[in-house]
């Protein structure tokens, strides 16, 4: 049990409640077996947010400029994306996220084995709706393109590309030992060179994809053989991914590990590069950490004789069902709609008095941080 301790000496004063613990996976499931011909070399997967059941899904480098949209209840293939000017030297790999509040799909033209490119580029197309659509139907899109540099127009080979939509930009890891991490500072579409900003390394090798989640907190990165995630707070900015642990999370058995991607509620997916591929599917087990309601505030009456707790929503996209809070006298229950809780039951002088925050989730009720309020 983790213990806060609180001097309220002004009218407000905030408490940031957030959990640094790794979640927990289950054992890696087999979702689906891609039934689609033209897929030959998956390099690049992502699960589709617009388009509940659909995976987008592209070949590795010597295939068209084609994105996949494909069904997970049977491996059919639902579109096909026909990118009409993109570059296609060496598309490794594909980041989905709302960007400018549109969904879009990036990508990543940035495979470069024998290290000779001159430019390397993301291609950048709204996400199209598939309502209605089916029979792998063909819909043409005309990109846009991010040209870019590395930082002194250095040369790197690189597989694995991330979107953030909490800092709304791109960054790329690259595939070589202690692989290098950079971001995009711009994302200029108008044919000039947008330069990357180095953030660290991190000590693997061999990197073929990597995601970020949706809400900026976890980091996803694979080698042909393995997977390993690292954390951070939502509000601590991206460089503090290379300043905390690499966990290593479960991978299924495949022959070539070449992608992973985060769906919404943060269970993770991986294909291989061959014909046929199986998507796996690894399920994150919510835990009741994860439904703790963030930034709480305590504020006291001048009389002494009351207190409220107040909170934001916790994230929607859990399966939060409640939440209770307990002082030394009682019980207060409230739901995931609510937003504050007052306790008219102080003695109006100074002193130290505890509150216990449960919360409830899939997992059932748990005891999980004691908040010390300090009256004076």
């Amino acid at each position: 049990m983790k213990k806060l301790q609180i001097g309220l000496v002004v009218l407000f004063s905030p408490l940031t409640v957030a959990s640094t613990l790794p979640p927990v996976y289950e054992k890696p499931v087999k979702l689906v077996t891609v039934n689609y011909s033209a897929i030959v070399e998956a390099s690049g997967l992502v699960m589709s947010k617009q388009n509940p059941g659909i995976a987008w899904i592209h070949n590795d480098s010597g295939s068209s400029a084609t994105v996949y949209g494909i069904n997970l209840t049977d491996g059919s293939c639902t579109a096909k994306i026909n990118m009409k000017g993109a570059s296609n030297v060496d598309i490794e790999d594909i980041a989905l996220g709302n960007y400018q509040g549109v969904e879009t799909l990036f990508l990543a033209d940035i495979g470069d084995n024998g290290r000779t490119r001159s430019s390397y580029y993301i291609n950048v197309l709204s996400e199209p709706r598939l309502n209605g659509i089916s029979g792998c139907k063909n819909i043409d899109v005309v990109v846009k393109k991010i040209k870019f540099a590395y930082p002194n127009n250095t040369k790197n080979n690189a597989e694995a590309l991330m979107f953030n939509e909490q800092t709304q930009k791109l960054y790329i890891i690259t595939k070589a030992t202690n692989t290098e991490f950079f971001e995009f500072q711009t994302m200029d579409t108008s044919g000039s060179t947008n330069y990357l900003q180095y953030l660290g390394k991190f000590s693997l090798s061999t990197v073929t994809s990597a995601d970020m989640s949706r809400d900026g907190e976890g980091l996803l990165i694979r080698t042909n053989s393995t997977i390993h995630e690292v954390r951070k707070l939502k509000e601590q900015d991206v460089i503090r991914f290379t300043q905390e642990p690499l966990v290593s999370v479960p991978a299924p058995s495949e022959p070539q590990g070449e992608a992973v991607t985060y769906d919404e509620a943060g269970n993770y997916y991986t294909i291989s590069e061959q014909r046929n591929p199986p998507i796996y599917k690894i399920k994150r087990v919510i835990s009741s950490t994860e439904c703790l309601p963030p930034n709480i505030r305590a504020t006291y009456s001048p009389d002494r004789k009351s207190i409220t707790l107040s909170w934001q929503k916790p994230a929607q996209s859990l399966p939060i069902n409640q939440f209770q809070v307990n002082n030394y006298k009682d019980s207060f229950l409230w739901s995931g709609t609510a937003t504050s809780y007052t306790d008219n039951s102080l003695p109006g002088t100074q002193g130290s008095f505890s509150y216990y925050l449960y919360s409830k989730c899939d997992v059932g009720l748990s005891k999980r941080e004691q908040y010390i309020v300090n009256i004076k």
